[in-house]
């Protein structure tokens, strides 16, 4: 059990020490309990909240509850062994939502895992493609300082899904930049609202599906349906997948990257200014000749090995971070109480 001589202090305990229930009074000096737990909240959205108020707080921690979902609210008079029950009870539930996250986690995982295996051993020119594309997205969003590559690389392997359905002759042109006929090319379009529909049925994955959706969405809008958001209201894993394609489909047609990069520069309103920026500094050497085909496929295999550990990492249970509020282990069962006297200036927090 630990404490805090208030709000201000508990909350720094918090960084640094993981815990699983806080507990706090109500009347407390500088940050009220109200204000306090809405702000453990906020941190550290898995730990359970608990108040304790005085007869004549009724009304203020009826405001607390409504402003914020609080485990339970308690009366300084309630008998220790109830304290105590409830205690008990609040540490059971931080276990059992972690459980639940490490299992969703895991289910996510195993279920992207499975999809994109299918891919590879259904159309492995496609998976291919796919690999290539999530590695040139990981290093635009690493210029780019994206921090959640994860979501971005995900974005990139699923969006070709939708391949599935293609004829191998029909990935086989694709491969080799041979031109499509009409009815190719509306089956080829067709990719990224299959691979949509594909990945919306997966739990938690519902804004990679948006994204996917709407990757060949132009940065500028034109051409671009009623309802299809452009510019900055284009998901930015949307705008960083529709360069990494075309780059990728630049390749397979031109004789240098120098030559691909001139041709999506001379389409320049199709992209993000920051998405083609970077993909123009990362090349600025005269004439750049693309990797052989046995490389690329050495390449493909390593980014896949990477995305697989990302993966692996994702679905770990959630842990208090020692230097960020966010969750990143088996919480541990531990208390905080942050108490105040509710007579005078003198409170003392207790973090348990």
């Amino acid at each position: 059990m630990h404490t805090a001589n208030g709000g201000a202090e508990a909350l720094a305990l918090l960084q640094n020490e993981p815990v699983a229930v806080v507990v706090s009074d109500m009347r407390m000096p500088q940050m009220d309990g109200a204000s306090f737990l809405s702000r453990v909240r906020a941190l550290y959205p898995d730990v359970v909240r608990i108040l304790l108020t005085g007869q004549t707080d009724t009304q203020a921690a009826i405001t607390a509850v409504n402003g914020g979902p609080i485990y339970r609210f308690l009366t300084k008079a309630c008998p220790p062994e109830v304290l105590l029950e409830e205690l008990g009870n609040a540490v059971e539930l931080n276990r059992l939502t972690a459980a639940e996250k490490e299992l969703l986690g895991t289910t996510l995982r195993r279920t992207v895992e499975a999809l994109i295996a299918t891919l590879s051993l259904a159309q492995p020119a496609a998976f291919g493609r796919a690999v290539r594309v999530t590695r040139t997205v990981t290093e635009l969003a690493e210029a780019l300082e994206v921090k959640e590559l994860w979501e971005l690389e995900l974005t990139a392997m699923l969006s070709h899904l939708g391949s599935v359905t293609l004829p191998p002759t029909v990935l086989a042109k694709l491969d080799a930049g041979r031109p499509l006929t009409e009815e190719e090319a509306e089956m080829v379009g067709r990719i990224p609202a299959i691979s949509r529909d594909l990945v919306s049925t997966i739990p938690r994955l519902e804004g990679i599906a948006k994204a996917i959706g709407w990757h060949r969405a132009r940065y500028d809008g034109e051409g671009s349906s009623i309802g299809v958001p452009r510019g900055e209201d284009l998901p930015l894993a949307a705008r960083i997948l529709r360069l990494a394609a075309d780059f990728d489909a630049g390749m397979s047609q031109r004789p240098s990257v120098q030559a691909t990069i001139t041709a999506l520069r001379a389409d320049a309103g199709a992209y993000d200014p920051r998405v083609l920026a970077a993909r123009v500094t990362a090349h600025d050497v005269p004439d750049t000749q693309a990797p052989p085909p046995s490389r690329r496929r050495r390449r493909s295999r390593a980014g896949h090995g990477r995305l697989r550990r990302r993966l692996h990492d994702r679905g770990r249970p959630a842990r208090q971070s020692r230097d960020r509020g966010d969750r990143r282990a088996d919480p541990p069962h531990r208390e905080l109480r942050a108490t105040g006297s509710g007579r005078g200036p003198d409170p003392s927090a207790r973090l348990s």
